[in-house]
């Protein structure tokens, strides 16, 4: 897709109230046509969410994209752990802002997908590894930032348990009385901040994603 569809989509983002030039810059220079089947390229610069099919894993919404890596506060020294892996797109938008970042993926085809889309683009510090994505990578932990990219119905304790003291994690909740729903479950995204051995959460965007966490 051409420079037009790049701009619309930043017109689009700043329409949303995303005004952060960084992560706005981040979006703009990731090829995320290079993460969407090539069914879904003439919609690789809109902002949806692409859920997973045969040819596929699912791909972030440019919007939750935004909200989530603004929401990070990345200052590039951080070890982020993201779950699961999926196409690889977050992986590589955040990747350019943090130290590591380590992924998991239940579906080792998914896996390898998404590893060899970041290789492509010559990014060398996203790590991967296949497993349950709920249970988190504890031979990595504790993580700087930990981040649930699709929908899951309660606090993931293993992961909160992964997350050092004075670390976030950001997740969407989804409603409880919405999980035999798969396509349009309505979640809040919510930042976790750990304190010891208590934590804190705020309501950041309440919105629609595609998919459930896969485990």
């Amino acid at each position: 897709m051409g420079a037009g569809n790049r701009i619309q989509l930043l017109m689009e983002l700043r329409r949303a109230g995303i005004d952060d030039t960084t992560v706005l810059s981040a979006i703009e220079r990731l090829p995320r046509d290079q993460f969407v089947a090539p069914a879904d390229q003439a919609r690789a610069w809109d902002d949806v969410g692409l859920p997973a099919s045969a040819a596929a894993a699912a791909v972030l919404r440019p919007l939750h994209a935004a909200v989530l890596l603004k929401a990070l506060t990345l200052d590039g020294r951080e070890r982020v752990l993201l779950v699961p892996a999926g196409s690889g797109y977050f992986a590589a938008l955040i990747a350019a802002t943090c130290r590591w970042v380590y992924t998991v993926e239940a579906d080792r085809g998914t896996r390898t997908a998404a590893d060899a889309r970041i290789k492509a683009l010559r990014i060398s510090n996203v790590v991967s590894r296949q497993g349950d994505p709920l249970a988190g990578w504890e031979q990595q932990a504790p993580f700087d930032r930990i981040v649930v990219e699709q929908v899951v119905f309660d606090f993931p304790s293993t992961l909160l348990a992964q997350l050092r003291d004075g670390g976030s994690m950001l997740v969407p909740l989804g409603d409880t009385a919405d999980t035999h729903h798969v396509r349009g479950n309505l979640a809040t995204i919510t930042r976790i901040v750990r304190t010891g051995e208590s934590y804190e959460s705020e309501s950041i965007l309440r919105t629609s994603f595609a998919t459930q966490v896969r485990h």
